[in-house]
């Protein structure tokens, strides 16, 4: 090679590195196929097949297609592969990977037909509402460009962007598509047989690889994948897909490549109506305090509710709350008009919430525990006129009573001998199904309570499926546990008295504590119980500690939150032999879908499903554009049906917003903000909100799953994890974490240092062990960078976790005070800093992990251009990865220095020698000219 081609090479591929740097030298997207399994085993290399045969006339369309368009088959088959992960992912930023005849190899060039042989990152951006011909022309683009660059090694590339330290992972892309003419895809006239292995290899550490070829005329597409990660049912629904959008491209280039068709006619069916199919008669002409009274009628003598040593039964109750209900109406209490109520945990708090229900007037809950500018801003909203309440409540709240000046207010306490000469008989009922039962305040977006008005038409369905999915007998005890304002009080006591069960009270400390909730249980020997997850988390923890056995619990609805199974859970059920139920649902729309968990403990799945469409109820789950996503792929929740509220009250605009029509049927859709997706089996998987959907370094995060790892730690008794935005805007994950009450035992804790208390001992040796734990069970991804250490977990009133009460991190690590080891050399001050300024920390030591601090792969750029200016050497990126701690970078940097001056002095020699050298021969020269 002559030295005039040596530099036109050398050139060109410092063209072709610089064109690969500037694609993706960014932050690259990693495609997570919603519906593969979280984690394979570090073996990747198994590897199934599932195929799909075109048939001739659709093959023939095809080819059609791409002459009229004037391209190839590999980019039309592409674009539909491009398209199809954009609608699984809702990612706009997409790299498929894709094998290109290698020049430097193979000594000549490459097409867009040929078999790709070097890997090379196609990576198009899909962003903007584009039609399928638009995205055809950038991906061609993309491709076109990629050949023209094909000459730059993929490893080198892999090696200057630093994307290879996880070696479980395909790096730079998760997904590739080859065009082939042979079985296996590897055209024998394009690969040499000793490269056979490093393709192998790297198409075995992809997720997906889409292989097509033509045969006889025919087109033939065939998915290799790696069953530890999908199964084959999933990798079925991929093919079928490919196929249908690929007939959609073919049929109509100008669509918007959001509404191409997707699923297949047998798929739409089964999600939209055989899923579904949920119709059933209930009681449509009836209140649900109609169905309390035909029980009144049946069991007027059965004990109906309980509370320390008072009991009273049907009749007794329904005459106190007939006497409430005939009070309230003279003072002008009728259908659609607000009663709010204020009442603490007592017999009154019953009698007077069945009172309204029978007055017909519109109950409005004012639960006593929440802020007084609270319930008064509730109260004002609701423009409630009567305020049923007791004097010892009131007078505890004088911002409330404040704002109840002016309007009706009635005292159940003081009151009652005025109360307790009305008619005790059931007053007539005048409201109708369609008007308002309930007006329940929730959170806002605006930083205001808003209030949700549900009818009684829907509140009436929502008793009587309870009432028909219940296992526990008719007297059942059922416990009263959630607080005045939630929802669920209501499902508690009116499917109790409406199946002839003993509502049992409990008083707000017993609530609370969870040593003296589970006593409670014992002694009162109670049968059915509607828990927050918190509760019956902290309840299995403590009966799991030896405290009462649980006998008489046959029955537990879980609600409010991702239920989540700790063995501890898992140990109570298997001590009880009782059900669990994990109910979905809003305030919006109560308990909309549910899952029956039964059997052996040991089989449940750490992160249940929220099951399928209870009676009368749809649920869709919809992408952006309201068109149904396949099975496996996430999507929003949608529901509608029997169930649904009304709307907000006097919020009309929001209303609109969350209430759309329905475009599968009649009524109305809720749009419930819920991320969620549907398994084979038709049941449902809640992933997260919409509105707080996490992604950390382009990766899609559960953060139930987690907590549920977190918390299966013996050490740990709750945990919660939030995303934080840090410095320099890289999101990390906080994991906030409350030890078991053994924790100290657990980890073996001593006081070790006497400058070091056991809280602080606790809280380290706590986060180690929650590390190596996590790390052995989750990408390094979904391991928090921050981990901080709570006495008890912040809640709300209704006793879910309260995530904007959860205290800021603390940077400067007070925990490691005594133990820390400070920089102390010149090196390893100025690499402290450096990792001080990217992690967003106050302090490091010499002997911290950079990637259990919260580094990662995508930082170590910033790291390393920083230090670059700082040493002037050449330290690698990959450096930084074999040398993770502050003490072992700076022993390597400073043999660098020692070999570089060893190397200097060296070559200095070799120059002086040449020069030398070059002097005399010159000096020879000279000597040796002719004269003229």
């Amino acid at each position: 090679m002559s030295k005039s081609q040596h530099l036109s090479g050398k050139s060109s591929m410092i063209q072709q590195e610089a064109y690969w740097l500037k694609q993706l030298g960014t932050v690259l997207p990693v495609l997570e196929i919603s519906f593969k399994h979280s984690k394979a085993s570090k073996q990747l290399f198994l590897r199934k097949k599932e195929t799909i045969k075109l048939n001739e006339k659709l093959s023939l369309e095809i080819d059609k297609f791409c002459k009229s368009e004037n391209i190839t088959l590999f980019i039309a088959l592409l674009t539909t592969l491009k398209i199809l992960l954009l609608r699984y992912t809702e990612q706009e930023d997409i790299i498929v990977g894709s094998l290109c005849a290698d020049s430097r190899r193979e000594g000549k060039g490459a097409s867009q037909q040929e078999t790709f042989t070097n890997p090379i990152a196609l990576r198009t951006s899909l962003a903007g509402e584009l039609t399928a011909k638009e995205v055809l022309r950038r991906v061609a683009a993309t491709v076109e460009e990629a050949v023209q660059n094909n000459g730059y090694p993929f490893e080198k590339l892999v090696e200057n962007l630093g994307k290879s330290e996880d070696l479980t992972r395909a790096p730079i892309f998760q997904v590739m598509f080859v065009l082939c003419n042979v079985p296996f895809c590897i055209s024998e006239t394009s690969i040499k047989q000793e490269h056979l292995a490093d393709i192998e290899e790297h198409i075995a550490k992809c997720d997906l690889v889409i292989l097509a070829a033509e045969s006889e005329g025919n087109l033939t597409v065939s998915c290799s994948y790696n069953p530890e990660l999908f199964e084959s049912d999933s990798i079925q629904r991929i093919l079928g897909h490919f196929q249908t959008l690929l007939v959609g491209i073919v049929a109509n280039l100008e669509q918007d490549i959001s509404t191409l068709p997707l699923l297949t006619q047998a798929e739409r069916h089964q999600l939209l109506v055989e899923w579904n199919n949920t119709d059933a008669e209930y009681p449509r002409s009836k209140c649900s305090h109609q169905l309390v009274e035909d029980q009144v009628e049946r069991t007027p003598d059965a004990i109906a509710v309980e509370f320390e040593e008072e009991q009273l039964t049907y009749r007794e109750l329904n005459r106190r709350a007939n006497q409430v209900a005939h009070y309230l109406r003279s003072l002008g209490v009728k259908p659609e008009v607000p009663v709010g109520f204020c009442v603490e945990r007592t017999l009154a708090r019953v009698i007077g919430l069945l009172g309204i229900f029978k007055s017909n007037g519109l109950y409005v809950p004012l639960d006593p525990t929440y802020p007084e500018e609270r319930l008064a801003y509730m109260l004002s909203d609701s423009q409630a006129q009567v305020l049923l309440t007791t004097e010892k409540t009131l007078s505890s709240l004088p911002q409330l009573a404040l704002c109840a000046q002016g309007r009706q207010i009635v005292y159940l306490d003081r009151d009652w001998e005025v109360i307790s000469q009305q008619n005790s008989e059931n007053p007539l009922t005048q409201v109708q199904p369609d008007n308002l039962a309930y007006v329940i305040y929730t959170s806002g977006s605006t930083g205001r309570p808003k209030g949700v008005a549900m009818e009684h038409r829907a509140f009436c369905n929502f008793i009587w499926w309870q009432l028909h999915s219940t296992t526990v007998s008719n007297s059942a005890k059922t416990l009263q546990f959630a607080p005045l304002s939630f929802d669920i009080s209501l499902q508690e006591s009116f499917t109790t008295w409406s199946s002839g069960g003993i509502l049992v009270l409990l008083s707000e400390e017993v609530r609370r504590n969870p040593m003296a909730l589970a006593s409670f249980l014992a002694s009162k020997r109670i049968e059915r119980a509607f828990l927050p997850c918190v509760a019956l988390r902290n309840l299995a923890e403590v009966v799991n500690n030896g405290r009462p056995v649980l006998t008489t619990l046959r029955e537990i609805m879980v609600t409010g939150e991702q239920l989540q199974i700790t063995p501890a859970i898992a140990n109570l059920f298997k001590q009880t032999d009782g059900i669990l139920y994990n109910q979905y649902g809003l305030t919006e729309n109560p308990t909309i879908t549910q899952f029956t968990l039964t059997g052996e403990t040991s089989s449940w799945s750490a992160l249940p499903s929220i099951g399928s469409a209870t009676t009368n109820a749809k649920v869709y789950i919809l992408d952006r554009c309201l068109q149904p996503v396949p099975i496996g792929v996430p999507g929003e929740l949608y529901v509608s049906g029997e169930w649904l509220a009304r709307g907000y009250l006097n919020l009309p605009e929001l209303t609109s917003e969350r209430f759309i029509s329905n475009p599968f049927g009649s009524g109305r859709l809720l749009r419930t903000r819920d991320i969620a997706r549907y398994l084979s089996d038709g049941n449902i998987e809640y992933l997260s909100r919409a509105d707080n959907w996490v992604k950390i370094r382009g990766f899609s995060i559960e953060l139930g799953e987690i907590e549920t790892v977190i918390v299966q730690h013996p050490a740990v008794g709750e945990s919660v994890v939030v995303p934080q935005e840090g410095i320099l805007g890289n999101k990390r994950l906080v994991a906030y974490v409350v030890p078991h009450e053994h924790a100290t035992s657990i980890l073996n804790l001593e006081a070790e240092l006497e400058q070091v208390s056991l809280k602080e001992q606790l809280a380290k040796k706590l986060e180690l062990a929650v590390r190596t734990y996590l790390r052995e069970r989750l990408p390094d991804y979904m391991v928090p960078a921050v981990f901080v250490t709570l006495e008890k977990m912040p809640l709300t009133p209704s006793g879910k976790v309260n995530r904007l009460a959860l205290p800021a991190p603390n940077k400067s690590r007070p925990e490691l005070a005594t133990t820390l080891v400070i920089p102390k050399s010149k090196a390893e001050k100025q690499i402290a800093q450096v990792w001080i300024e990217v992690l967003g920390l106050d302090v490091v030591g010499i002997h911290d992990n950079f990637f259990e601090l919260g580094g990662y792969s995508l930082l170590l750029p910033q790291i390393h251009n920083k230090l670059a200016e700082i040493f002037g050497s050449e330290l690698s990126i990959m450096a930084l990865v074999q040398y993770p701690t502050i003490h072992a970078l700076a022993q390597h940097l400073s043999q660098i220095d020692k070999e570089e001056y060893a190397v200097n002095g060296r070559e200095q020699n070799s120059r002086l020698a040449r020069k030398s050298i070059a002097e005399e021969q010159r000096q020879r020269r000279q000597k040796n000219r002719p004269t003229k």
